[in-house]
């Protein structure tokens, strides 16, 4: 098999791969499977794989926070760089020779390269906070404000957030905003998607921001909708009401009163369902985790589900447990959780 986007296998390109450095550093259980098969179909490139993967652990050690400032950062790839160039440092792993340690600290060079540009970025334009799938995140935002992020979330932050000024975040996936109320200024919210715009000054909601459509549930005070960024159509939310927009479908999904126990109770490590089809079950375990389910009797896609709670902190517990809950068996086939 090639590599995605016509990468090659040169110690630098694969430092600089994401989906190299999501299986590495990240866990990540999509990178996991196509660099198993990568190193299956390509033995021969298994050293270099090797190489890099053990640098980037290496190096994690040292880059574990990007709270590090800039003069620090550089300080410690000095460090690097002297272990790599050390006989004492190369004997300890079979796979560097002493042909490769040019090439190695080269590759280094590349990594402090991207790192540096990592720590620029976060820390002159825009803020980042981004979970894997399985984990979970509170954050505090430079304005007070307390969003916690679901598995499998981005959230990014406008660099400017100086008092009147709009504040401005862009989500993709699922988090639950406390926003600050700043009375003086009354300084604006917004939370901004792929199909609108949510608009508060101070309150407490939901969005889910997956697939084809954004949806808005308001737990509390009032928030504006504005509708795809090049539309003028907006709308108002009332205090338990939530609304479900398709930029795609240029439709409203839903728009009506729904319950903050069912939509907001995954920020409490549990996902609860009431009379909700087990397509939509499933579906929230998948986002959650990355993972793939199949149910063989498809008729059975439709049938309502209610629950008080499945929790959703570990994988083994959560499928364990939707097992009782949907009254079905699962087996793992070919990493796609078979229901019976």
């Amino acid at each position: 098999m090639e590599l995605e986007n016509g990468a090659s296998f040169s110690l630098e390109a694969l430092l600089e791969n994401p989906g190299f450095r999501a299986w590495v550093l990240k866990r990540d259980e999509t990178a996991a499977h196509y660099w198993n098969t990568v190193l299956e179909e390509h033995p021969e490139h298994q050293e270099v794989i090797e190489q890099a993967r053990m640098l980037l652990l290496d190096m994690q050690e040292h880059f574990g926070s990007y709270e590090l400032t800039a003069a620090s950062v550089e300080k410690k790839l000095e460090v690097q760089l002297e272990q790599l160039g050390s006989p004492k440092k190369l004997g300890k792993s079979p796979l560097i020779s002493w042909a490769g340690r040019y090439r190695l600290m080269a590759a280094a060079s590349v990594l402090l390269l991207l790192i540096a540009g990592v720590l620029w970025w976060t820390q002159q334009t825009k803020l980042v906070y981004a979970t894997n799938f399985g984990e979970w995140e509170t954050a505090e935002l430079p304005d007070g404000s307390i969003v916690k992020l679901n598995s499998n979330t981005t959230l990014r932050l406008d660099g400017n957030w100086e008092e009147g000024i709009t504040r401005k975040v862009w989500l993709s996936g699922e988090a639950y905003f406390q926003v600050a109320k700043k009375r003086e200024t009354q300084s604006r919210f917004q939370v901004i998607t792929d199909d609108l715009t949510v608009e508060v000054l101070g309150t407490v909601f939901n969005v889910h921001s997956r697939g084809s459509h954004t949806a808005v549930f308001l737990e509390e005070g009032k928030v504006s909708l504005a509708l795809e960024a090049d539309t003028l159509q907006e709308m108002m939310l009332e205090p338990g009401q939530k609304l479900a927009y398709s930029k795609a479908q240029h439709t409203i999904l839903n728009n009506g009163p729904a319950s903050a126990e069912l939509t907001t109770s995954w920020k409490d490590g549990l996902l609860k369902f009431k009379k909700t089809p087990m397509r939509e079950v499933l579906q929230k375990v998948e986002e959650i985790y990355g993972i793939s389910f199949r149910l063989e009797d498809e008729t059975q896609y439709d049938r309502l589900i209610n629950s008080q709670g499945v929790p959703i902190e570990k994988l083994d517990e959560t499928v364990r447990i939707l097992a009782q809950v949907l009254d079905v068996d699962v087996q793992l086939e070919n990493d796609i959780y078979i229901l019976k």
